[in-house]
């Protein structure tokens, strides 16, 4: 007959407070973050990618899965790109570092003081 509106409330309330939760615990920097907290998010980041993964299903949006592949097709590439940069970053740094030792530049004082 009647639903309980309350309950209903506060179950979604709950269900938003642990959302908000999971989503600021996965965007925490895993390098900086102890033992613990990496195995949390071990935990938590399946989770949440079910959630996205139910919520897409359920509303009919299957393009995200479709196009996973190319996903990553990019992040293949991107990774490739930004390997290729630190090589090259580190090359230009060793080449200014030889140079930097082989030069003597005379400093005015009133730069100095």
């Amino acid at each position: 007959m009647y639903k309980n509106k309350k309950g209903g409330i506060v179950g979604i309330i709950i269900t938003i407070i642990i959302l908000i939760i999971i989503v600021s615990l996965t965007n925490v920097e895993i390098n900086k973050v102890s033992k613990v907290e990496n195995i949390f998010s071990a935990v938590v980041m399946p989770i949440q990618n079910s959630l996205v993964y139910l919520k897409n299903k359920i509303k009919g949006n299957d393009s995200f899965f479709q196009n996973i592949d190319k996903l990553k097709a990019e992040i293949k590439e991107s990774i490739k790109a930004q390997k290729e940069m630190d090589a090259e970053n580190k090359y230009v740094d060793s080449l200014l570092e030889g140079v930097s030792k082989n030069v003597e530049v005379d400093i005015p004082e009133e730069m100095v003081n």
